[in-house]
């Protein structure tokens, strides 16, 4: 990885396509996020910030990584996204989908249908249906559950979604995936520029694991550093919480980060892996698990999905993290890394308080392992949330149940968002275990879950609600089988 001269400030520059011109700007403060690097640094202001926390897609644009010829597209959220992620990628905005004076297929069927109302979350959903019209199989994916699936991370004030859903549905087929991919000279271009960057201490993108350890085990003095790999939660500190750091080290570039492995009976999943990524192996044989997938096409919005990694989940602690309790239910091992060597820490171990783990410093997570189960039939999960897609767990429960005919031959139980960390549920495991279902105690678990758990009361949900809420999915969960 190459080391440029030190600068004085946060300050980074970036060598990217934009829609279909190179762009390289210097002097780009490092805590800069993609949506005002297009709106300050280039004037581009059709991209628009709604939320500021990736909830509302009005910030959506399309980003590819302009591998090979036929590059793929996928849709982000500017607003929690740092500008450093652009280099070598292509962005497209909506400024970029006309040519000339036709209009891009989905922007006329927004005016053919009148699908803009007040105008200001128009140009997400039109970047969130152009997405959807970028997929290979499109032609097949027309409906109207397809399109409201399409546009699922995106809000209208104005509530004006039937004719944004007409339009998706005329347009989704008619894109053409290949007028966005740029020209070799431009490619050219950008390559040529990539060479010239400068500052990338500042923003430290490390193509391998030990590059990326030796940058842990050498802070600058003095400096701040925010570690992320797609930074949908962590960027939250510089949108919410109005943070600034001098240094950001980004893990999405590291490729052993990003596979997932099976061997000799376990799954071995590398923490930079995306949500996006997880749902499509849990969605195909032998690995397809109901549960699991139902459970991701929930866990946010497609934008949200594709930057969303497996570690950033676990690694934020947040008591709301849906992959913890579903890791506890599946007694995960995560593999610490570092200069030092790698050591093996249970799930149960991690999360040591709020939002802290006992990762050191210098320490990475570089893997989530686990037994592969017999039957991934035998993994539930069930996610409560006051709004369907698109929001934060009330309550989260993750089974893994094991039957000998109707006897509870094994159980794990695992809660999340009821404490300041994770619940493995130990004591209703043992309760239950070797009982048969058709002659539980169901009083007996009702008491049992009173006295074992002292859930939170928030804005989402009572102490009470959330008690309540264990005990009937259990029940429902237990008397289905």
């Amino acid at each position: 990885m190459k080391q440029g001269p030190p600068l004085q400030e946060s300050d980074i520059s970036i060598s990217c396509v934009v829609n279909d011109s190179l762009v390289q700007v210097d002097q780009v403060d490092v805590n800069t996020s993609v949506l005002y690097f297009l709106r300050d640094h280039l004037n581009l202001r059709g991209t628009k910030e709604g939320c500021g926390s990736g909830d509302c897609g009005a910030c959506t644009v399309i980003l590819s990584d302009l591998e090979g010829d036929d590059p793929s597209y996928y849709a982000i959220n500017s607003c929690i996204a740092p500008a450093g992620v652009l280099n070598g990628k292509q962005v497209i905005s909506v400024e970029g989908l006309a040519i000339g004076e036709t209009l891009h297929p989905v922007q006329q069927a927004m005016v053919d249908c009148h699908g803009s109302q007040c105008g200001f979350c128009t140009p997400g959903f039109v970047m969130a249906l152009v997405d959807h019209s970028l997929k290979p199989d499109v032609s097949s994916q027309c409906g109207y559950a397809d399109v409201v699936s399409a546009i699922s991370g995106n809000l209208c004030r104005c509530t004006g979604y039937r004719p944004i859903v007409k339009a998706g549905m005329d347009a989704c087929a008619r894109a053409n995936p290949k007028q966005f991919v740029p020209t070799d000279d431009v490619r050219a271009g950008l390559l040529s520029g990539l060479k010239e960057e400068r500052g990338e201490q500042n923003y430290l993108a490390p193509d391998t694991e030990l590059e990326l350890a030796q940058a842990l085990a050498n802070p600058l003095p003095g400096r701040s550093r925010l570690l992320l790999a797609g930074g949908t939660d962590a960027w939250l500190e510089v949108t919410q919480n109005l943070r600034s750091f001098d240094q950001v080290i980004d893990l999405s570039k590291i490729k052993s980060l990003t596979q997932i492995d099976e061997s000799h009976g376990r799954l071995a999943i590398g923490s930079a892996t995306t949500q996006t990524q997880l749902l499509e192996y849990f969605d195909q044989d032998p690995s397809a698990c109901a549960h699991i997938s139902a459970f991701l096409h929930r866990f946010g919005s497609k934008q949200v999905r594709n930057r969303a990694t497996l570690g950033g989940n676990l690694c934020s602690a947040s008591p709301v993290g849906d992959w913890s309790p579903l890791l506890l239910a599946l007694d995960a091992e995560l593999v610490a890394a570092s200069l030092k060597g790698r050591r093996t820490i249970s799930i149960r171990d991690f999360f040591t308080g709020y939002r802290k783990t006992c990762l050191g410093a210098d320490e990475y997570l570089a893997s989530i392992e686990f037994e592969l189960p017999a039957d991934w039939r035998a993994v539930q999960v069930h996610k409560v949330t006051k709004r369907f897609e698109d929001d934060i767990s009330s309550v989260f429960l993750a089974l893994n149940l094991h039957l000998d005919g109707l006897k509870i031959s094994g159980l794990r139980i695992a809660l999340g968002g009821m404490a300041e960390t994770p619940i493995r549920f130990f004591e209703l495991e043992d309760f239950l275990q070797g009982q048969r279902i058709e002659s539980l105690d169901w009083a007996g678990v009702k008491n049992l879950i009173r006295s074992s758990l002292s859930p939170i009361s928030d804005v989402r949900a009572s102490s009470e609600y959330r008690s309540a809420m264990v005990y009937q999915l259990i029940r429902t969960t237990l008397l289905n089988e």
